[in-house]
């Protein structure tokens, strides 16, 4: 706009039809003086906003955290975190994936851990976006400086390792057996381990459902304190969750008569050991034929086989049956 003429002369104007670029433009002069006046307001707020986006993975989530660190240039910033919602096809405004804080000029770390629906936070590829709003409601101008956006996911595991212990435990019982009553089990191998010399040892590779479970730990009962451990088969990195019906775990002496049971037959093979001072062993107990701990078994004599190392060459040596024989104070039932 032109305030006033005169004979100045300063005025220089030049007239093109929009869109087209001037060719050697031809200013014409004029009388008039021209100025331009401006209105503006000094701004009262400024913002600075970024968005960060990543992969992630499609496994079964059952946690969220979301997590930032940063600073700024001035003291006091309004900071605003907001995660992408894919269910609802927006950035969130309240609730769980939004978070409203303070940032300054000292490293800060912020984040949320997102506990219902996290997956509701991931693309149909396992993608995330995270929008960061600072706002400093002042005409100052400032620096927001972030040096983490993570993402860190939680997946659900599961894992089965559950102790018994006997704590006044007969170890002196001849053949302890632990013997476990299943009822319904899982679709998961139930191991089952006992301590032994400060390891575990494995008795059980997977037990039978609705069954008595039964195994000798004879080697493996040494004091009144036994320990037993069930665990899940798979381990670690298990995501499937199962269960197993224990109805009773209990250790018992296996009975002699068991042990004949599996001897009844007139082929079966019984090996019982002869030590130089004398001493007879079967099933690792010693036969002591006065005060028997393990009787002697009801063998025929065709049964018994004797087998002697002469200069290096183990053989088996001609036997006969002596019942009762009495000899420098020792009885036996057999002797060759």
């Amino acid at each position: 706009m032109y305030y006033h003429t005169g004979s100045s002369n300063e005025g220089h104007l030049f007239s093109q039809t929009y869109g087209t670029w001037p060719n050697s433009p031809s200013f014409s002069h004029s009388n008039r003086e021209y100025s331009i006046y401006c209105t503006y307001q000094i701004t009262t707020q400024h913002t600075c906003a970024v968005t960060f986006s990543g992969p992630s993975n499609l496994n079964n989530w059952n946690s969220l955290l979301w997590t930032i660190n940063g600073a700024s240039s001035l003291q006091g910033l309004t900071l605003t975190c907001q995660l992408y919602n894919y269910q609802t096809g927006q950035f969130q405004t309240s609730g769980e994936g939004y978070f409203t804080g303070n940032i300054g000029t000292s490293d800060v770390t912020l984040g949320q851990i997102i506990s219902v629906n996290p997956a509701n936070f991931r693309d149909s590829i396992g993608r995330w976006q995270l929008k960061i709003t600072a706002i400093n409601s002042t005409s100052l101008p400032f620096t927001l400086s972030l040096d983490l956006a993570r993402y860190r996911t939680g997946v659900a595991t599961y894992a089965l390792n559950l102790e018994e212990q006997w704590i006044n435990l007969n170890y002196t019982a001849p053949h302890p057996a632990l013997c476990i009553k299943t009822g319904a089990l899982g679709s998961e191998n139930l191991l089952v381990d006992v301590l032994h010399g400060g390891s575990w040892v494995n008795v059980f590779s997977g037990l039978v459902s609705n069954a008595w479970n039964n195994v000798s730990i004879g080697p493996y009962v040494d004091s009144a304190l036994f320990n037993v451990r069930f665990r899940g088969g798979d381990g670690s990195g298990d995501v499937v969750q199962d269960s197993w019906a224990i109805d009773a775990a209990l250790i018992r002496p296996e009975y002699d008569q068991e042990l004949f049971t599996s001897l009844q037959s007139s082929t079966a093979t019984v090996a019982v050991q002869l030590l130089q001072n004398g001493t007879l062993t079967w099933l690792g107990q010693n036969l002591q034929l006065t005060t028997q701990t393990i009787p002697v078994p009801p063998l025929p004599v065709n049964s018994i086989h004797v087998n002697e190392t002469v200069n290096g060459i183990n053989q088996e040596v001609a036997r006969w049956f002596v019942p009762k024989m009495v000899k420098n104070g020792y009885k036996s039932d057999f002797a060759y």
